[in-house]
Order: C-alpha cells, then structure tokens, then sequence
C-alpha cells in the first residue's frame, strides 16, 4: 500500500469510528454511503509534503480531543479547518 492509500484509509477509518461513536445508525449509515464519495477527495487532498500532514494529523488529534471534552464549538472550528485545508 501506498502513503496516500494509507492514509486515506486511516482517514476514512477515523471519521467512520466517529460516525459509530453516535451510537445513531442512521448517521454510520450516511457514512458509509458517501464515503466512496470522500475518499476520492481524501486521496486527492492528501498528495502533500510531510509537513502539512504533520499538520492534517495534529488537526484530526485535535478534533479527537473536541470529541472528548465535548467541546462541540471548538470540534466545529477543527472541522472548518479540516475542510479548508
């Protein structure tokens, strides 16, 4: 597997584990439909330098640690910013 193969599915693994963490079928669902739709994009986003996966991984930890504390403001700026990267 490559770098961007393996990181797209780790992506997709995260954002699935997530979708679980609802505890709503429906939303894992959802997911599950378009996320042949997002990894297209996921492996076109992550063809970047090491450094700004370096970055796109501390955002995803930080978006983890939102998750856990609860902190649905700063979970909505870390997407945004997942997003837009």
């Amino acid at each position: 597997i490559d770098r961007v193969k393996e990181n797209t599915i780790s992506d997709l693994d995260f954002h699935l584990s997530i979708a679980y963490a609802t505890h709503n079928e429906l939303i894992v669902n959802i997911y599950k439909y378009v996320s042949t739709y997002f990894a297209s994009i996921i492996s076109k986003k992550i063809k970047i330098s090491r450094e700004k996966e370096e970055k796109l991984n501390k955002l995803h930890e930080d978006l983890y640690s939102a998750i856990l504390n609860k902190n649905v403001d700063w979970g909505k700026e870390i997407i945004n910013a997942i997003i837009n990267f």
